[in-house]
Parts: structure tokens; C-alpha cells; sequence
């Protein structure tokens, strides 16, 4: 009973561990993504990121239709460029800023392939 404890616990904690780790991950990217695709004049200010989730339910036409919109997002350098195509499941993060530019609050979601090892596309609201 007892080493069935350990191996829960055990469990637990590693399952944990990647998550924190995955977080990280998807927040350098999109601080990364943010620090190089803003367009020049665009200073954030106020990150807030949502935790790692996950999702099933986008396709590649959905994909393909919010690459279009992103490149008329006007906060962003115009040809930005995207990772890989989507895999199954994508992972997603909602960033919440403000830009010094004006007070407005402004929030997009990014998309991360599975392996939170690039940005697949970005929804803007």
C-alpha cells in the first residue's frame, strides 16, 4: 500500500514538473514572438498570460484563415512568419497586455504545437 503511494506521488509530481515546464516554455516563446513581430512603435506593458491548455478542435483551413488575419493584426510587423502546420492537438495560451501607446486592453491567443516547441498561429480579439 504504502510503495503505491510513492509511485502516485511520484507520478503526480512529474506530471507537474512538465507542466510547469511547458509554461515556461510557451511564455519565452511568446515574449519572444511579442519582442520581435510588434511592429516598432508597439511597447507592451501589463503581461498576463492564462496557463497551457490544450485543443482538438482546430483543422488547417482554420489555421490558414487566422494566418490571414494575423498578418492585417495592425500591432504586428507586416510578413510575419509562423512554425510548422498544426498536429491534432495544439496548445494554446491567452495573453492579456496593454501597449504604452494607449490604456486599451488587448488580448490574442497563441497557438503552440504539441510539444510547445513553436508558435503555430495567433488569434486576435
Amino acid at each position: 500500500m504504502r510503495t503505491l503511494q510513492q509511485i502516485i506521488i511520484t507520478a503526480l509530481m512529474a506530471v507537474m514538473i512538465c507542466s510547469c515546464s511547458d509554461n515556461s516554455k510557451a511564455k519565452s516563446l511568446v515574449d519572444d514572438f511579442m519582442e520581435n513581430n510588434m511592429a516598432d512603435t508597439v511597447k507592451v506593458t501589463d503581461v498576463v498570460y492564462s496557463p497551457l491548455d490544450s485543443t482538438t478542435r482546430m483543422n488547417d483551413s482554420i489555421v490558414d484563415e487566422l494566418r490571414k488575419e494575423a498578418h492585417s493584426i495592425p500591432l504586428l510587423k507586416k510578413g510575419v512568419t509562423f512554425t510548422q502546420k498544426p498536429s491534432p492537438t495544439l496548445r494554446f495560451m491567452n495573453v492579456r497586455y496593454r501597449t504604452q501607446n494607449d490604456s486599451t486592453l488587448r488580448q490574442q491567443t497563441f497557438y503552440f504545437d504539441r510539444e510547445v516547441n513553436g508558435i503555430v498561429v495567433v488569434k486576435n480579439y
